[in-house]
């Protein structure tokens, strides 16, 4: 195997691609030889190696004539196993699902297929992406590559173990209340959940139609925003789609920071983060200054936690709804604690519901308003680093907690908001394990997020270092 090819970025392929230099069908092979050796990791659900190399072979076609479709075109993804391939078994990662095949694409796939992107398979997810976890799955728990003692966080662990492994150079993943966010910072790999209906949800799994997000899982902040210009496409078939002119996410990404306005909410993570994850977001802070961006710390916007619960409450619900088919045809094919989980919204009554979704509406008007007056905003993407396989509960500053609210302490105020959220390593601790910072920006403005990530990015290039 080609390790070089094996690891190249999205990026570098792009660049050699019109070069002449490197093939789409080497590249696939290499990745494919890759993924045999590291079946270990449970990364995949299911491979598609026929259809990857007839795409591969398509692009290389339009590559050699000059020809190229996009940015993406020849680069070879992997997709969660709750978005719809057609004639690709797409699971759930359950045993409800195993059998289904579906007839069509999800508008993303179809996205990325008019781009030249080369689909080498479905990666493995929590069971229907109900956890950060990653260990109730019908294909086994997924690994942490960079150590296999933590998990990989989730839902869409297959996706971050993937990208940490070298086993795809761009992937696919759903967000609900971090799902993209939460394995990417535990993984070290980059997530981006976009603003809500800038790329279709047709044909993905309904955790919540209300809160969910398709979006890209990169190894790096420019490779996100390659892949985000051919996925944000309008969709008619989504009727939460954003009717938007397509857009080149890397154009401006290199432009400096100066007089860029980036907000921090010290008050949100402070007090509840684990020193070695607020220091290294505090040292992301002081490079972004040094950049020369604006820094403007500002008061908790959620002190009482209304707006959090409430995107909790929404999420639970629609969950709920969509599952209860399921639930109520076949309980005994889901693991437990995917039942247990899915079971939680059965005992919540109409008002909560919309009293929650009020105050998300409330929560919009307000940070819309603070943020006019800022491009992005800074936090830590978790509290935490990475857990133990099998731990189910952490202390952090002597306070113990549950992992299913830990989780999600900080990537639900996204879930709520809709905003666009970055997630991307900034530090790393003992064990080989990874820290990030999440980067929020204003609704629709994913540009101005990226800028500031690949800014910080290559700023921390050179400056690794372990935080005790």
């Amino acid at each position: 195997m080609n390790k070089e090819l094996n690891s190249l970025s999205v990026r570098q392929l792009t660049e050699l691609y019109r070069k002449k230099e490197v093939s789409p069908v080497e590249v696939t092979t290499a990745l494919f030889e890759a993924i045999d050796q590291r079946k270990d990791l449970n990364a995949w659900a299911t491979l598609s190696p026929e259809l990857a190399l007839q795409q591969a072979k398509e692009a290389e076609k339009r590559l050699l004539s000059g020809q190229p479709k996009s940015l993406m075109d020849g680069i070879p993804y992997g997709v969660k196993d709750i978005i719809y391939t057609k004639g690709i078994r797409t699971t759930m990662c359950s045993r409800v699902c195993e059998n289904f095949v579906p007839e069509y694409n999800a508008g993303v796939i179809d996205a990325l297929e008019d781009a030249g992107a080369v689909l080498l398979g479905k990666l493995n997810t929590q069971e229907f992406a109900t956890s950060a976890y990653c260990d109730a799955s019908i294909f086994g728990p997924v690994h942490n590559p960079l150590n296999d003692t933590k998990i990989p966080g989730g839902s869409s662990g297959g996706n971050g173990a993937a990208l940490a492994a070298h086993l795809c150079p761009a992937s696919v993943g759903a967000d609900c209340a971090g799902s993209i966010r939460i394995p990417s910072a535990i993984c070290g790999t980059v997530g981006m959940r976009p603003t809500f209906g800038r790329v279709s949800n047709f044909g993905a799994y309904a955790h919540s139609e209300n809160t969910d997000c398709i979006g890209p899982m990169t190894r790096t902040v420019y490779d996100n925003a390659i892949m985000m210009g051919t996925m944000a496409v309008y969709d008619k078939r989504d009727p939460f789609s954003a009717n938007r002119p397509s857009e080149d996410f890397t154009m401006g990404i290199e432009e400096p920071l100066k007089g860029v306005r980036i907000g921090v909410l010290r008050e949100v993570y402070y007090d509840t983060a684990d020193t070695r994850v607020r220091d290294a977001v505090e040292d992301s802070v002081a490079l972004l200054k040094e950049l020369g961006a604006e820094i403007q710390e500002l008061k908790h916007p959620d002190p009482d936690g209304q707006y959090a619960a409430a995107a909790h409450t929404v999420r639970i619900c629609d969950m709920y709804s969509n599952s209860r088919r399921y639930i109520n045809e076949s309980p005994e094919l889901f693991f437990p604690a995917t039942l247990e989980h899915m079971k939680t919204g059965e005992g919540y009554k109409a008002w909560q519901y919309i009293d929650a979704q009020k105050l998300r509406a409330e929560f919009r008007k307000k940070m819309t308003e603070e943020m006019a007056k800022l491009d992005a905003l800074v936090m830590p993407t978790m509290p935490i680093i990475a857990p133990n396989r099998g731990q189910r509960e952490m202390s952090v500053n002597g306070k113990v907690q549950p992992l299913s609210i830990l989780f999600s302490l900080y990537t639900i105020y996204g879930t709520g908001l809709g905003f666009p959220c970055l997630s991307m390593p900034c530090g790393a601790a003992e064990g080989n394990l990874s820290i990030s910072v999440q980067l929020m920006g204003k609704a629709f403005d994913e540009a101005k997020v990226y800028r500031a990530g690949y800014h910080l990015e290559q700023a921390l290039k050179g400056k690794e270092k372990i935080y005790r």
